[in-house]
């Protein structure tokens, strides 16, 4: 039996009146009504509260327990410290935003009025390079608005009624070609009988469903239950580009000396997954993760809804994204099944971000195991990685030449969080999770991945390619590259001040994300007359940066580079930043780029020259690519157009090797007629597979005045 405590709750800033308001009667028509689950920041009078916030529910329970029955109060999760009371009885304590928490309430339950009331605490971090709160991004990133914070209950309470046992921890191990097996934790109130009923139900495919049971004692206090379910000819699951990402369902169903069965649910599915060498494989076969990093979808956590995670997902498989990165958060428990459901992979960071004080060690062991418990059974997670970024970064917005060179050698020196606390982490999740790779951080000089923002917070665009070729081990596997960019004009009019070109810069500085002077550097403000020709502008830069940059990367397929992870996908707030996909979901100019690029099987070329005079060479080499584990034969044709009509054109023939980036045989060489008029024109590149739409591809190309 549950009964549902979530709604309007009261609170109040007032602390002290802790030690009066726990119990029934107090007359609490003083404070103030509060959502929950919910932010207290979202309630009028509170938007720029900070700190520690009391809050207080009374309800009706209207009914005495049965001798074998027992009471507990469940918190899904809070932001982020809290102190628990039941009828002015103190309960516990708990420590962590994304971990539901159980208390007991039987003895202080009565029939009646009853009351609980909870201290949270979520103070801002006093000192960013030595934070005590684990996070994530909700408590320390440049994505956020400064003055938004999480505190809060954000996620529903519960009084849970269980009859003879409390279910706790269920783990599940699935792999192919062996038993399904799980082990059931609980707490029994006495000695006794357990009796049990595991079945296994296709989720998304018919089937029938296969059972097994039996029956244990059980002692008072902590007890296991561990057992497996064989099932025949399992369907794997798999990344929706490479298969169908088939689903099981178990039920297991349990009762204690006979009495009423209590039901625990666990959608899973059966597959393997392997890290080697920075290359992902999936049920033992190789593939190329084409990747975003998914911020918090709202920095309000609780504002989500299964809608908005279903959407964004939607417009990740759209654009042919078959793997996201959780970037330091835990989301809400609707994104990981919705990502099971679709097929897409998920990089699963614990909420690290940057720099800890040494104080968080064991509290962050203790929570690291907990994500595991939370989201272990989901088998779209592929992936754990226990620290974003854990180095110092200097100034972000145009950093000075000495903030780069301090950041770097912090990157490749030591500290306590990448010698200790990361590699501590790492050892408590790969021993609750064996079945997954996991990495010690990610985001540094010697973590294995890049963050290679050429042409936003150094150099520029077409640097990259020198780079790689002078050191090729830094997109071993990329996680980070991007620039920031308006959102399109309609939508940025919600949060932008004043009129072009006066508008209100400290605004966007300050409240929204924008790194003006980067900005401006790769962007001047003189470009445009209105401020909607300088919102497309910026669209077009990071537009052009993202493709220049994923070609770069995707001709390099496991040579070295095992993923790319665009960096990111949306924005959790209204705000200037580097995400594809703005914070009411308008697609930037780049997203339809990622989209072209990221297609399974593609065709690109080396960037041509900024021009060629009459007489003059266009050669480049071209580029075929396959991410899909058959062959593909076809053509593929290049031509140079201008007004739609050609100049000259070639068609060649196209072999695609399964899982393959490789130059095509032949490339294209084209001498500018001595008599071509000089302006603008595009190199057109189409891949034709029967059964396959085309694939095209435009590069600018300059024809010069005659010299």
């Amino acid at each position: 039996m549950q009964i549902n405590l979530s709604g309007i709750w009261k609170a109040t800033e007032d602390i002290g009146a802790q030690a009066r308001a726990g119990k029934p009667g107090y007359n609490d028509t003083g404070w103030r009504n509060v959502p929950v689950p919910g932010h207290w920041q979202e309630t009028p009078g509170l938007e720029r509260h900070t700190g520690t916030l009391l809050y207080r529910k009374s309800f009706t329970f209207d009914r005495t327990l049965a001798p074998e029955e027992t009471a507990r109060l469940r918190f899904e999760g809070i932001f982020y410290d809290a102190k628990v009371w039941c009828n002015g009885a103190f309960i516990g304590e708990q420590q962590g935003y994304f971990i539901p928490e159980l208390y007991d309430v039987t003895k202080h339950l009565r029939q009646g009025e009853n009351v609980v009331m909870v201290e949270v605490a979520c103070p801002p971090e006093e000192n960013p390079g030595s934070k005590r709160q684990i996070t994530g991004v909700f408590g320390d990133w440049s994505g956020k608005p400064p003055a938004a914070e999480p505190g809060g209950i954000w996620r529903d309470v519960t009084l849970e009624l269980y009859h003879g046992v409390v279910p706790g921890r269920l783990n599940l191990q699935a792999r192919p070609n062996e038993p399904l097996t799980f082990a059931l934790e609980l707490a029994a109130m006495g000695e006794g009988s357990l009796s049990w009923t595991a079945t296994v139900t296709p989720e998304t495919f018919d089937g029938a469903p296969i059972t097994n049971n039996g029956v244990q004692p059980t002692r008072r206090g902590a007890n296991r239950l561990q057992a497996s379910v064989t099932i025949p000819d399992p369907h794997l699951w798999w990344t929706w580009d490479h298969g169908r990402p088939d689903l099981y369902r178990l039920t297991l169903d349990i009762s204690h000396n006979g009495g009423p069965a209590h039901r625990i649910e666990r959608l899973f599915g059966i597959r393997t997954v392997e890290l080697r060498d920075n290359h992902f494989y999936l049920n033992g076969r190789r593939i190329f993760l084409r990747g975003t990093t998914y911020a918090p979808a709202d920095i309000r956590l609780a504002r989500i809804t299964r809608a908005r995670y279903q959407q964004d997902l939607d417009l990740m498989a759209e654009a042919n994204i078959n793997t996201a990165r959780i970037y330091a958060h835990v989301a809400g428990a609707a994104l990981y099944e919705e990502a099971s459901r679709r097929g897409i992979l998920i990089w699963q960071d614990f909420p690290l971000h940057r720099l800890y004080s040494r104080t968080i060690g064991d509290d962050a062991r203790r929570q690291a195991r907990a994500m595991v418990d939370l989201l272990g059974h989901w088998p779209a997670i592929g992936l754990w990685c226990c620290h974003s970024e854990p180095v110092r970064y200097g100034e972000e917005d145009d950093p000075s030449l000495l903030d780069r060179s301090l950041a770097r050698l912090a990157g490749i020196g030591g500290n306590w969080n990448k010698s200790s606390l990361d590699p501590a982490l790492r050892a408590v999740i790969r021993q609750a999770d064996p079945g997954r790779p996991c990495i010690a951080h990610a985001g540094d000089w010697g973590a294995g991945d890049g963050r290679l923002f050429w042409g936003w917070y150094s150099g520029e665009v077409t640097e990259l390619g020198n780079k790689l070729k002078a050191n090729p081990d830094i997109a071993r596997f990329v996680t980070g590259f991007g620039a920031q960019a308006f959102p399109v004009p309609a939508n940025s009019s919600k949060f932008v001040q004043g009129r072009w070109p006066k508008i209100n810069w400290s605004d966007l500085t300050e409240r929204h994300m924008l790194q003006a002077k980067t900005m401006e550097r790769h962007i001047p403000h003189t470009v445009a007359q209105t401020f909607a020709d300088y919102s497309r502008a910026t669209q077009s830069y990071q537009a052009y940066l993202h493709k220049h940059h994923i070609e770069q990367f995707r001709r390099r397929k496991y040579h070295p580079t095992g993923g790319v992870l665009q960096f990111m996908f949306t924005d959790s707030a209204p705000g200037v930043t580097c995400a594809i996909v703005d914070y009411w979901r308008g697609p930037k100019a780049a997203y339809h780029v990622v989209k072209e690029c990221y297609s399974p099987l593609y065709i690109c070329a080396d960037w041509p020259k900024g021009g060629y005079a009459p007489g003059g060479l266009l050669a480049v080499r071209v580029y075929l690519l396959n991410d899909r584990h058959q062959p593909f034969a076809g053509t593929w044709t290049w031509a140079v157009e201008r007004d739609g009509v050609a100049l000259a054109s070639r068609e060649h023939a196209a072999q695609l090797p399964p899982d393959s980036a490789a130059p095509a045989p032949d490339g294209i060489e084209w001498t500018v007629p001595v008599d071509a008029a000089p302006g603008s024109a595009e190199l057109v590149l189409t891949l034709a597979i029967a059964g396959e739409a085309p694939v095209v591809n435009r590069y600018k190309v300059s024809i010069l005045p005659p010299q």
